[in-house]
């Protein structure tokens, strides 16, 4: 008996904490207005410890996107 009340107990937590989650999720979804760029480079521009990493990750997406772009350009000249 124990045991299948501690199984209902958890199935109920789970169940609400997904509900609970994915509602969040699409509130703040909607209420958001940054791109996932911006708010990296908010956060490399803080004092936060590692911000310096994400600042360097930043630099580092943005060239290699920098060369995707002109590989993709070389090949599409005629």
């Amino acid at each position: 008996m124990r045991t299948l009340l501690t199984t209902l107990l958890l199935a109920a937590a789970a169940c609400s904490h997904g509900i609970h989650t994915r509602a969040t999720d699409s509130v703040l979804a909607a209420h958001d207005t940054l791109t996932r760029h911006q708010k990296d480079s908010i956060v490399a521009h803080s004092a936060l410890p590692g911000a310096s990493v994400v600042g360097k990750a930043i630099v580092d997406q943005d060239s290699g996107a920098s060369h995707q772009r002109l590989v993709d350009s070389i090949a599409n000249t005629p």
